[in-house]
């Protein structure tokens, strides 16, 4: 099972980094200097626990995972992606649909960008 399927914030925290090195079953990955709190949340002791299994599971060794932080490496730019909309229409997307209203409202968050998942 892949980790997206099972926690798809937890995959993207991930995709953050990048595989520095890969020796006697150790899987290192290296965040950026902007990554120190995507590393935290995948060393969350029950994010670590679903990572490693799945890794163990789909790899069928004993692999072991380790995170570091690259200071030389910057993290990246992040770019707005509106798809053309306009801030008008991102605001009328979130007062036509109740459910991401009450989300925006219970985090006190604003939308920054729009993109298609595929």
């Amino acid at each position: 099972m892949l980790l997206k399927q099972k926690s798809q914030m937890l995959a993207s925290q991930l995709g953050i980094a990048e595989v520095r090195e890969v020796k006697n079953n150790r899987l290192t990955l290296a965040y950026p200097m902007s990554g120190t709190v995507n590393r935290q949340i995948v060393e969350k002791s029950d994010n670590l626990s679903l990572i490693t299994d799945l890794l163990r599971e789909h790899f069928k060794a004993n692999l072991s995972i380790t995170f570091e932080i690259d200071q030389n490496k910057k993290g990246p730019t992040a770019e707005l992606e509106t798809n053309g909309r306009s801030s008008e229409d991102m605001k009328k997307l979130v007062e036509d649909s109740p459910h991401i209203k009450k989300l925006m409202e219970k985090v006190d968050g604003e939308i920054i960008g729009v993109r298609k998942i595929d």
